[in-house]
C-alpha cells in the first residue's frame, strides 16, 4: 500500500521540521519552504510562495496530496505588530489560498493557530471561549481561522501553545537562546508573569497527526500545566545543569515591546485527551531534548 501523501507548508521552520523528521517514515511528505532552503532526510522539499495563488495552486493540482497541513506563519509577535503587511499576508492570506484549494479539490487542511487568539484574562481556555487578541500576530490568527473555516468548512484548527523542542531545520524554540546564553554563564531574564500551557513540538507533532483525522473541528493541544517563562527557565536550569541564579525575574510592564502580551492564555486538553492525546510533563519532555542534543548534535 501507497504511503500517504502530505504537504507540510513552513519547513525551514521550527515546528514544520519536526513533524517532517517525526513522520517522515509513516508519510510521503513535500514541505513547502519559501526563503530559507532546506534539507530534510527523506523528505521532498520545494520553494514556493503561498501567497501567490496562481503558484500555489498550480503546484497542488499537478501534485494533488491527501492531506495539507499548514504551519508556514510569521509568528514573532514583535514582528507582526511592527510589519502589519507582511504578517497579513503570511497568516491569513496564504491561508485563505490554501484553504480555497483544499475546499476545491476535498483535500484535508490542517491549519496551526495559537493561543495568543485570547486576552490572557479568562485562562484556561476552552474550545468554545470567545476570541479576543490584544495583539495583530493574534487578531490575523482568528482571521485565518474564521475564512478557513467559512471557505472549507471541513477545516481542523490546531491552536497551539508556546513550544519549544530540538530544531531541525532554521526555525528555533525559545529553549535555544536560553541554552546558548547560560552555556556562556550569562543571565537571562525571563517574564514571571506570562502564563502559557506549554507544551513540545513533539508532542504537537502528535497532536497534529491526530487532526488529520478529523474533519470540521477546532481543536486545543494545551500541555499538562501552566507555566510562567520564569518558571519554565528554572526547569531548562535543573534538567540541563545550570545555576537558576543565572535566571532574572522581570515582568511584561517593566520592557518595552511593540506587542502587548496576554497574562495568561492558557489552553485546555480535554478534547485532546478524549483522542488519545496525553502530553507528559515538562521536565520528562526535557530530559528527552537533553539526551538528543548530547547524542545527535552540538548545536543548541
Amino acid at each position: 500500500m501507497n504511503k500517504n501523501q502530505i504537504i507540510v507548508t513552513g519547513a525551514s521552520g521550527f515546528l514544520a521540521s519536526n513533524f517532517c523528521h517525526l513522520y517522515k517514515d509513516e508519510f510521503e511528505i513535500t514541505g513547502i519552504f519559501y526563503s530559507h532552503k532546506v534539507g530534510l532526510a527523506n523528505v521532498k522539499t520545494i520553494s514556493l510562495d503561498l501567497t501567490n495563488k496562481h503558484a500555489t495552486e498550480e503546484y497542488i493540482r499537478a501534485n494533488p496530496p491527501d492531506g495539507i497541513i499548514h504551519l508556514a506563519a510569521l509568528s514573532n509577535p514583535n514582528i507582526c505588530e511592527l510589519k502589519t503587511l507582511d504578517s497579513f499576508k503570511t497568516n491569513v492570506q496564504a491561508t485563505v489560498i490554501l484553504a480555497e484549494i483544499c475546499a476545491d479539490l476535498d483535500i484535508l487542511f490542517v491549519f496551526a493557530s495559537t493561543d495568543l487568539v485570547f486576552n490572557g484574562l479568562n485562562a484556561p481556555y476552552a474550545e468554545e471561549a470567545s476570541t479576543l487578541p490584544i495583539s495583530t500576530y493574534g487578531f490575523h490568527k482568528v482571521m485565518a481561522e474564521s475564512k478557513a473555516m467559512e471557505i472549507y468548512p471541513k477545516s481542523v484548527i490546531c491552536r497551539l501553545p508556546l513550544m519549544y523542542g530540538h530544531p531541525y531545520a532554521h526555525g528555533e524554540s525559545f529553549l535555544q537562546p536560553i541554552l546558548r546564553e547560560l552555556k556562556q554563564n550569562k543571565h537571562v531574564t525571563l517574564f514571571t508573569d506570562e502564563y502559557r500551557t506549554v507544551i513540545s513540538a513533539r508532542e504537537a507533532c502528535i497532536g497534529l497527526r491526530l487532526a488529520l483525522e478529523l474533519h470540521g473541528n477546532l481543536i486545543h493541544f494545551g500541555g499538562k500545566e501552566s507555566y510562567s517563562r520564569f518558571e519554565i527557565g528554572q526547569k531548562i536550569c535543573d534538567i540541563f545543569g545550570f545555576e537558576r541564579s543565572l535566571l532574572l525575574p522581570t515582568r511584561q510592564i517593566k520592557v518595552n515591546m511593540p506587542a502587548r502580551r496576554p497574562p495568561d492564555v492558557s489552553l485546555t486538553n480535554r478534547k485532546a485527551r478524549q483522542l488519545g492525546w496525553n502530553p507528559s510533563d515538562l521536565l520528562v519532555e526535557l530530559s528527552m531534548i537533553k539526551v538528543e542534543i548530547e547524542g545527535g548534535s552540538d548545536e543548541l
